[in-house]
């Protein structure tokens, strides 16, 4: 009987189950070894952040910048809020209200495309499409 060795091809043991991923995270070998070998200059690259925030002669953007990163790296980013007030479901809303979206939709996207026509342009939306 043969001896197996876990991740090793042909081993039921390690094989995938259906529907699960190997690499949950997506990343590749390489994208992890680079994050290791920048870690080791972490402590580094905190001094040189702290520097350019102590920096007098430095312009306020860029001792605010590094301000901010430090921040950031030892409390973390504020988590972002959004305030979605009045946001009814299309379900709830009656035919005029519809037509009303359907044209701001229609003008925000003649708006993105610039002349409204050519390649950037978007189809027209059609009744049917928010119903």
């Amino acid at each position: 009987m043969p001896k197996w060795v876990k991740g090793q091809s042909g081993n039921p043991a390690a094989k995938w189950k259906k529907g699960t991923s190997g690499n949950k995270s997506g990343h590749s070998k390489e994208y992890f070894e680079l994050a290791a070998a920048a870690r080791e200059y972490t402590k580094e690259a905190l001094e040189v952040i702290a520097v350019i925030m102590r920096a007098e002669k430095a312009p306020y953007s860029v001792r605010l910048a590094a301000a901010l990163a430090l921040h950031d790296r030892g409390h973390g980013k504020a988590p972002q809020q959004l305030n979605i007030q009045n946001v009814s479901p299309l379900a709830e809303l009656n035919r005029e209200e519809l037509d009303e979206l359907r044209e701001a939709i229609r003008r925000e996207r003649l708006t993105r495309a610039g002349t409204g026509s050519g390649p950037g342009a978007s189809a027209p939306l059609r009744n049917n499409q928010l119903n």
